[in-house]
């Protein structure tokens, strides 16, 4: 599915976030091994980003959603 967000961390720059147009998120490492998938949102992501110092991010969506995301390494 095509990627609408695509974002390094800022807190350790090793892990990267995606976000599609189908709903999914994901985190991928730097060698490209996927950390984790998250798929609460019903429509399409529209902007996600990562906090500036903790390994957390936001996403939000065409349902008028806004999540708040901790990610455990």
């Amino acid at each position: 599915n095509e990627c609408r967000v695509v974002t390094w961390s800022p807190a350790d720059g090793n892990l990267l976030l995606t976000a599609s147009f189908d709903g999914t998120t994901c985190v991928l490492d730097d060698n490209g091994n996927v950390r984790g998938t998250f798929r609460e949102n019903t429509e399409m992501i529209l902007q996600g980003c990562w906090h500036p110092s903790i390994p957390a991010f936001a996403t939000s969506s065409g349902d008028k959603m806004l999540k708040l995301w901790k990610f455990t390494v």
